[in-house]
């Protein structure tokens, strides 16, 4: 989410659905809170291009903290284990990682601790059976939590992800992405659209 959750808020005004955000960042935590202060509420200005929206932007009418929920943890492959959350070289950026990817992955540098999460004990909290989108723009981490949401036999009818891995293209990260993306494919997905200006991918679970 960031301090951008207009995806988020246009499937709740369109589709009356739930959305389950998970985000220990700082600056994430507090927009949320700043949302659900706002719930109830129509929007006043359209909007901005860029990465931050204000609260204003969202048409909150339709959202409550009982369809628009935070789990303050981070999303990976282990369940409860405290780990370094870094944090990006540029303050004005919001977006921590896990394996320090935007640092060039190293050891050291500031940080959180952050507890961690799985998309099934996720799922088993809030004895959700059927997700039909799941959304990662986790700066690095989206690799271990796909495979480990793969392996634990969840088939979400889309995924959404950006594979951070591709900005900076390795040996290494190549690898990662590809090993990804074919067991992806393996589990009857279908890659339908990518975005040439950002390493951004969606795959439909085929249903025939």
């Amino acid at each position: 989410m960031g301090e951008d959750a207009s995806f988020d808020v246009e499937l709740i005004s369109k589709y009356n659905c739930k959305i389950l955000i998970v985000d220990p960042t700082p600056r994430s935590i507090k927009h949320y809170d700043e949302i659900i202060d706002n719930q109830g509420r129509g929007k006043s200005k359209s909007y901005g291009e860029e990465g931050e929206q204000s609260i204003h932007s969202y048409d909150l009418s339709n959202l409550n903290k009982d369809n628009f929920i935070l789990i303050n943890n981070a999303l990976y492959n282990i369940d409860n284990k405290e780990l370094k959350f870094f944090a990006p070289p540029n303050k004005k950026h919001v977006s921590y990682s896990l394996n320090n990817r935007q640092n060039d992955y190293k050891e050291t540098g500031v940080y959180i601790k952050v507890k961690t999460i799985t998309v099934k004990s996720i799922l088993n909290k809030f004895n959700i059976e059927n997700l039909e989108i799941i959304k990662l723009d986790i700066e690095g981490a989206a690799v271990e939590v796909i495979l480990n949401m793969l392996e634990d036999k969840i088939f979400p009818q889309q995924i959404l992800v950006e594979f951070d891995e591709l900005n900076k293209a390795t040996e290494i990260s190549l690898d990662r992405f590809f090993d990804c993306h074919y067991k992806i494919l393996s589990n009857n997905y279908k890659l339908v659209k990518t975005s040439s200006e950002f390493p951004n991918f969606l795959y439909i679970k085929n249903l025939i």
